[in-house]
């Protein structure tokens, strides 16, 4: 079973249309889906190895209780197999990271607009993880 990590930063609203698409996605191949969501320490420098949290700990945040609430649905149906993860660290890194552990063979994430810095994070994405990228633009409300 292939595993498609969708890589959610928690500081930044969250955009549903990577989570959507990635749901859909899922179902239809047949793959394990992995949420990971990250918190970059702001404004602390970057620690190595920071890992994951213990989300037992504390209460889930918004973005956590809202990818659960979308997962009850579907685990309802038994359509899927699904986990939601929680680290703390540089996005890139932690990201980087996590494909390797759980063996993600797809990344699932959303592109916002179109700049310089996101196509050279998508670029050394693809570098460090060697997965296939899936980028899902979130839909624009056009008056």
């Amino acid at each position: 079973m292939s595993g498609v990590v969708v890589p959610l930063r928690v500081r930044e609203g969250l955009d549903l249309t990577a989570v959507h698409f990635a749901l859909e996605y899922a179902k239809r191949s047949r793959a394990r889906l992995l949420f990971l969501l990250v918190e970059e320490p702001f404004p602390e420098p970057f620690a190595a190895g920071s890992g994951e949290t213990g989300a037992s700990a504390r209460r889930p945040g918004p973005v956590r209780r809202t990818l659960q609430a979308l997962l009850e649905k579907e685990s309802a149906r038994r359509t899927l197999e699904a986990e939601i993860c929680e680290r703390r660290g540089h996005f890139l890194e932690e990201l980087r990271r996590f494909v390797h552990e759980r063996h993600g063979d797809e990344i699932v994430i959303s592109r916002p607009g179109e700049s310089r810095e996101t196509e050279e994070d998508l670029q050394l994405l693809a570098q460090l993880t060697r997965c296939r990228i899936l980028t899902v633009k979130p839909k624009t409300s056009s008056n």
